[in-house]
């Protein structure tokens, strides 16, 4: 793993809160008068927090260390190569077509499910997708998390989001609907020319280079083929006596290569352990009672469950840690996600003859890679916990709202943002942050613009914010610096906040 910079980036964010609680005051009210509360973190209060959040937030950690775990089984089977290889065959003269098709499928899946985290599944194979068709890191990043923040930004039925969202706020399932399917188009199309304009720029750039450096590879052949010419006609003669020989041995080498191919698996029972995995967490995540007004998967799951032998339930003891598909929302769904990234890669295994020594080792290989993405993340969910135990931000943000009578798009927007950038998981945002909203604004004609504002600027930061558990894991997979995805991306984010705030605006005169 090269040097990346994202840790720098947290620790900034870390030591500016721990600064922040030195700094700013924290009054509250008290049977009419003001108390100011104290909230200094300090050097121990520092690790303690940290520590605590590895038990408090374990769970995605786990996640993320058990996709390099099942990332490091497939490798050692070697299906992950005989993938890329078919991948690349099948996209070869349609590369700016399958790349533009990755980035609809991959938001429309984020979209409609609310599998945010659980892309992190697919963002390694992806990745090494986009860059083994001739794009660079950044349209492989853009493509992968890009895509899937811009479903998050234009998310529609996602129990992670709306799920929360309406339960708190009292709202319809279809609430706002159309400007929700707006966010996403309008999202989509920015991402999509914004990425094939930077990916266009450095193909010209690297069609210049090659055509330099083809010209001089000629001027150097040229001026050797006449010194090579002499000694071809004399190496000749001795070459004719060598050929038979040699065609002989290779042919013997095709036939033992041959009958060792035949031997070995292909790459579509992995394509087909894959597929069904990812489709398994879609059908998990996914709110179908939402979307259809039942869910026949709970139902089932019900009933399955209930099958008893005599008074004893014995397929719900056996079965009935899982939650039904289609209502894996909490924090929770995290260990299901885990569980089933487990049993893929003992199938995996299984399917192609590897030895338990061999699947231990890819194992371990693939959750000693994702390390470090593994810290980042507690990193980032610190700060979560440090505004748990030491508000200081909040209270601040507050007085934002606080500043008007009436609900304001742009100061609302502000703290929406900056909560986002610290709060880090929307769960915990939505409880911890809406609920203020709600004593604040008496006026109920704004908590349907409340509820997607909240939705659509949480997903804009975290395309930016180094304590978003997407960016980072993404940008240490793929070896990317922050301060280069910055550079990259923020024109593409002003651009998408500017978006967010006319149709904010609209929505509200409407």
């Amino acid at each position: 793993m090269k040097k990346n910079n994202i840790f720098k980036a947290l620790g900034i964010v870390i030591l500016f809160y721990v600064l922040c609680s030195w700094i700013v005051p924290v009054i509250y009210s008290f049977t009419g008068s003001d108390v100011e509360v104290s909230y200094q973190i300090g050097i121990f209060s520092i690790f303690s927090v940290i520590l605590e959040t590895f038990s408090g937030f374990g769970s995605i950690v786990l996640f993320v260390l058990m996709v390099g775990a099942f990332y490091g089984v497939l490798k050692a089977t070697g299906a992950y190569e005989k993938m890329m290889n078919v991948l690349t065959d099948k996209a070869r003269g349609r590369e700016k077509m399958v790349l533009v098709a990755i980035m609809i499928l991959m938001a429309l899946i984020s979209s409609i499910s609310g599998l945010e985290l659980g892309m992190l599944v697919v963002f390694p194979i992806l990745m090494g997708f986009v860059v083994k068709m001739g794009y660079d890191k950044l349209v492989a990043v853009s493509a992968t998390l890009g895509a899937t923040i811009i479903g998050m930004y234009g998310s529609t039925f996602a129990g992670t989001f709306y799920g929360i969202n309406n339960t708190i706020l009292g709202l319809e399932d279809f609430d706002q609907i159309f400007v929700k399917i707006l966010f996403l188009v309008l999202g989509l199309a920015v991402l999509i020319v914004f990425t094939l304009m930077h990916a266009k720029k450095k193909a010209v750039k690297l069609d210049a280079k090659k055509e330099t450096k083809d010209k001089v590879v000629k001027e150097t052949v040229k001026k050797n083929t006449n010194k090579k010419s002499s000694a071809k006609s004399q190496s000749s003669k001795k070459s004719n006596n060598k050929n038979s020989v040699v065609k002989e041995e290779k042919s013997e080498v095709k036939s033992k290569k041959v009958v060792k191919d035949k031997k070995e698996r292909s790459a579509l029972p992995a394509f087909i352990i894959f597929g069904i995995l990812i489709l398994v967490l879609f059908l998990g995540t996914t709110a179908w009672e939402v979307i259809f007004g039942s869910n026949w998967f709970a139902t089932f799951h019900e009933t399955w469950t209930g099958v008893t032998i005599g008074e004893f339930d014995i397929l719900n003891k056996l079965f009935g840690g899982v939650d039904p598909l289609g209502t894996w929302s909490n924090p929770l769904r995290f260990q299901t996600y885990s569980m089933l990234l487990l049993i893929a890669s003992i199938i995996l295994a299984i399917v192609y003859r590897k030895s338990i020594e061999e699947t231990f080792n890819g194992f371990v290989d693939g959750i000693k890679s994702f390390i470090a993405p593994a810290i980042a993340v507690i990193l980032a969910c610190s700060v979560f916990v440090f505004i748990y135990y030491n508000p200081v931000i909040s209270p601040v943000t507050s007085l934002l709202l606080e500043a008007t009578d009436e609900f304001n798009v742009a100061l609302s927007s502000i703290y929406t943002i900056i909560n986002s950038v610290f709060y880090v998981d929307y769960y915990y945002l939505s409880y911890s942050v809406l609920y203020p909203m709600i004593s604040i604004y008496t006026d109920t004609s704004v908590l349907s613009i409340i509820s997607v504002m909240f939705t659509n600027l949480y997903s804009l930061v975290m395309l930016i914010a180094p304590t978003s558990v997407l960016l980072v894991v993404s940008l240490l997979i793929s070896e990317v610096n922050y301060t280069t995805w910055f550079k990259y991306i923020w024109k593409l984010v002003v651009t998408l906040l500017i978006i967010s705030l006319i149709v904010f605006s609209v929505m509200l005169l409407i």
